[in-house]
């Protein structure tokens, strides 16, 4: 069996080897083209297509929904639900294990919903504050200026 991802949807899923399975994906031109998709390591059940950053459910649809800018998976992992943001199902699934508590992902063009893995890396908090658009970010933005009614 092979998975077909059409419309943002996987259909069949085939026999994994370790964490990474082979999917067929139909490319806006109307070819196949091969990719790999990942396990999660913290949902159980989920499927990641890290090269697009999308993670699917149990139905095979793609989930996620955005919240403070960011894209947030809800799952279910024994019996309660655990929400994470996509970007870290993602490093997780590339890296094969759980991020530890001080890692942080970072998103490299500092858009907080492009979660391709080419755009993602691990650092540390300090580094993480220290990436130059942030910085670029930060030193734009204009403090609030409050007015006093007479």
């Amino acid at each position: 069996m092979e998975i077909s991802i059409v419309k943002n949807c996987v259909r069949r899923v085939e026999n994994s080897t370790a964490n990474i399975k082979v999917a067929n994906r139909i490319n806006a031109n109307g070819k196949k083209e091969r990719i790999n998709i990942y396990d999660s390591i913290s949902a159980p059940g989920l499927t990641i297509y890290a090269e697009g950053g999308n993670v699917f459910g149990k139905l095979g649809k793609e989930i996620g929904t955005v919240s403070k800018g960011r894209i947030c998976v809800s799952a279910s992992v024994d019996g309660k639900i655990k929400r994470c943001y996509r970007s870290r199902l993602v490093m997780e699934a590339v890296l094969g294990r759980k991020l530890r508590a001080d890692e942080e992902v970072d998103h490299i063009n500092n858009i907080t919903t492009d979660d391709r893995i080419e755009n993602l890396r691990i650092v540390d908090r300090k580094s993480n504050m220290n990436n130059p658009l942030t910085k670029a970010l930060r030193k734009n933005k204009s403090p609030k200026r409050h007015s006093l009614r007479i």
